[in-house]
């Protein structure tokens, strides 16, 4: 990738500095966590994905073995 490839256009420029504020206060304004039974059920939803995920490799492999 050249230089040239990334380097904002004339019309891009005055925007950088507000687009630079913003994603620094983006950045910096802390978040607060989420509550406590919020964050359970999102992790054992997560947790259950992953499971779902890994059993169905798990048959995709096995019946990809036994078609060989």
């Amino acid at each position: 990738m050249k230089q040239d490839d990334v380097d904002a256009t004339p019309e891009e420029r005055p925007a950088a500095p507000v687009v630079e504020a913003s994603l620094r206060a983006l950045v910096e304004q802390p978040v607060p966590p989420l509550p406590r039974a919020q964050a359970r059920y999102l992790q054992q939803q997560i947790a259950g994905r992953i499971d779902r995920l890994a059993a169905e490799e798990a048959a995709r492999r096995a019946r990809a073995g036994r078609r060989r």
